[in-house]
């Protein structure tokens, strides 16, 4: 069985004084590097993504919520929006 490690979207916008501040966001950082180091220790894959298109992420989810509301259903083609 392979292993892997998927971190996403850790920005400093969810840490204090952030403009979106998350809750244990610190304790979730340090976790994180922790199991990252591991992995990087024993040479396990690993993958770090980051959305830096917010205002086109924004407008994504903005548009999932609008049709969800209209129609009760949600039929999206998610690569074509961002």
């Amino acid at each position: 069985m392979s292993k892997a490690l998927v971190l996403i979207d850790i920005q400093n916008d969810y840490f204090d004084g952030g403009s979106m501040e998350l809750v244990g966001m610190e304790r979730a950082a340090q976790n994180s590097r922790t199991l990252l180091n591991y992995f990087r220790e024993k040479t396990y894959q690993y993958f770090i993504f980051a959305i830096y298109l917010l205002e086109k992420v924004l407008h994504f989810f903005y548009q999932i919520a609008m049709v969800a509301k209209s129609t009760n259903s949600l039929s999206l083609n998610m690569t074509s929006q961002l």
